[in-house]
């Protein structure tokens, strides 16, 4: 027969240690951003090719709050690329003021441009629409 010290020994352990290891596996759930106002992301991004040049114009909202617009790229050769994968990347930061951008092209390339709004604290809006052209 087992002793009342043990016993008792034995739920404490049970009690204070147990949840600990029923507690969970440590895995967290899916990155949230952080609450508050929402950046208003650049809308109507548009193009227009003059000679070499590519000229890219988006509009902001009125009470868009971004410091900063970053503009991303992707491009393709033109050529033997069919269903090959967008690989965006920031081509250039340009302040809240600013709303074009011109991008000097090379011959048989497909562009892709895309635009988001970034606040002085670093959160960032959702994308603009992309735009895609060949050259």
């Amino acid at each position: 027969m087992k002793s009342p010290a043990r016993i008792a020994v034995a739920v404490f352990i049970f009690l204070c240690a147990g949840p600990v290891f029923v507690s969970g596996c440590g895995k967290k759930g899916p990155p949230r951003p952080p609450e508050g106002e929402s950046i208003a992301p650049p809308t109507g991004l548009t193009y227009e090719i003059k000679e070499n040049t590519a000229h890219l114009r988006w509009k902001t909202q009125d009470d868009s709050n971004a410091g900063q617009f970053e503009i991303f790229k992707a491009e393709q050769p033109v050529e033997g690329c069919n269903g090959c994968p967008v690989k965006f990347e920031m081509i250039r930061k340009v302040p809240a003021d600013q709303t074009s951008f011109a991008y000097e092209l090379s011959r048989g390339t497909r562009y892709y441009f895309r635009v988001r709004s970034v606040e002085s604290g670093d959160r960032t809006s959702d994308y603009s629409n992309t735009v895609r052209f060949e050259h």
